[in-house]
């Protein structure tokens, strides 16, 4: 989970929206308790003989795969509090 989720929300999406899906994943007995910056998280899959090659957020694929269907949609109207990593093997 996204780092800002908890220094600066407001870069997620909604800071309700933001702790309304934050305590209701805590509701269900799904507590997040690993959160890194896109930095952290590269080197730590690194030592871990990872190689990241995409680093992604929820707005990213609204850009490369709705808008060129016309479906787009607002980020106020998204929460960007995960990444999609792709990686390789070194």
């Amino acid at each position: 989970v996204d780092q800002n989720v908890l220094d600066d929300p407001i870069q997620c999406g909604s800071p309700n929206e933001v702790k309304k899906t934050v305590n209701s994943a805590s509701m269900v007995g799904e507590p997040w308790i690993s959160f890194w910056t896109p930095d952290e998280f590269s080197s730590y899959v690194k030592e871990l003989g990872y190689n990241v090659m995409s680093d992604s957020i929820p707005y990213d694929y609204i850009e490369k795969y709705l808008t060129p269907l016309g479906r787009n949609r607002k980020k106020k109207e998204m929460l960007a509090m995960e990444h999609f990593v792709v990686a390789t093997i070194e």
